[in-house]
């Protein structure tokens, strides 16, 4: 494997604690689900302050890419400091990007400044050319905002044209983040298990995200029914032009089939009241999950996760954590 750097990329480094002035405005990557997009929100999550990387075009100066570089405990191992993993993802890429984007990735894969790589590239409406390495195929979905409500609802499924056509009893109301009690964010948990899904973050957990998350960037709608909150919906506000999904719950006990479909079409309202040009839905790997999205008139993109290293002692270990969670999901663990 060559590890000489392609001479059109540049890659700088920042320390925790060192970053630029203007860190908190870039939008950074996202782990296995939307979990941050700027600094602010990162130093939310994590309760940490990240360590940055940067990649410019050397020609230009266009800031192409920004990442984190941290450490992550899978399956009870624990890669060594030197061996990190890098995540490298955005909703859209601008077609000028899109161009660059199989030369961004080669050159971040063998410019030897990382010993493993997770890494991933931003969802395109073009597919992805071949790589050399370990690669997954990906699909996400994106929901293009049109002008005219009327027009936009016809881009709808027939069953969501139904269903919200169903009235229902309860108030849709627009909330700070934060205002979201422990009590209603345990319908998360609730709802993955309905899908058969390992919830990816406790109730516990995510109050204490919310707390601290700037509300400049999350935004959330909740469904309330004789006093209590039957569902609600969390999305991330990109300053861009978009909303993207993050987290959403519904009590199927008692908020039935048309809840799920009106707090997504307020969800639709809300943005274009802020004057978005689309909202990111995010992976469409999930079966019942993506159905449900695509009923809206989402549109799929194509994305990858790759995975690389040139180090024989990671790539065993990244072997060994596979077999260990496979087995642990198998194992109902």
């Amino acid at each position: 494997m060559n590890h000489q750097s392609t001479p059109s990329f540049q890659l700088h480094r920042y320390k925790a604690g060192k970053l630029p002035p203007d860190c908190d405005s870039w939008i950074l990557s996202q782990s296995s689900g939307t979990w941050f997009q700027t600094v602010g929100a990162f130093r939310a999550v994590w309760n940490h302050e990240p360590e940055i990387i940067e990649i410019n075009d050397s020609s230009s100066g266009e800031r192409l890419a920004v990442f984190t570089f941290f450490n992550e405990k899978k399956a009870g191992l624990s890669y060594p400091k030197r061996h990190s993993l890098l995540y490298f993802s955005a909703p859209v890429f601008s077609d000028n990007n899109a161009v660059k984007s199989p030369e961004l990735l080669n050159f971040i894969l063998t410019s030897g400044s990382f010993s493993f790589a997770l890494l991933n590239p931003a969802y395109q409406d073009q597919k992805f050319p071949e790589f050399e390495f370990k690669t997954v195929p990906q699909t996400g979905l994106w929901l293009d905002l049109l002008p005219d409500e009327s027009v936009q609802i016809k881009q709808t499924s027939e069953s969501v044209r139904r269903n919200l056509k169903k009235p229902v009893s309860g108030q849709f109301e627009w909330i700070s983040p934060e205002k979201l009690s422990l009590t209603e964010l345990e319908l998360l948990e609730k709802s993955y298990q309905h899908h058969g899904v390992k919830c990816p973050v406790s109730a516990k957990e995510l109050h204490g995200v919310l707390s601290r998350v700037s509300p400049d960037h999350v935004l959330a709608i909740r469904y309330v029914l004789e006093g209590r909150t039957r569902a609600w919906r969390l999305w991330i506000y990109d300053k861009r032009g978009w909303l993207t999904d993050w987290l959403s719950a519904v009590d199927r006990d008692s908020g039935k089939e048309p809840v799920g479909y009106h707090l997504v079409w307020e969800s639709v309202k809300k943005a274009r009241e802020m004057s978005c040009n689309g909202l990111d839905f995010g992976g469409g790997n999930t079966p019942g999950i993506a159905d449900f999205k695509e009923k809206f008139g989402c549109r799929k993109r194509h994305g990858l996760l790759i995975r690389y290293s040139w180090n024989t002692v990671v790539s065993v270990l990244l072997s060994v954590n596979d077999w260990l969670l496979q087995r642990k999901r198998k194992s109902g663990l």
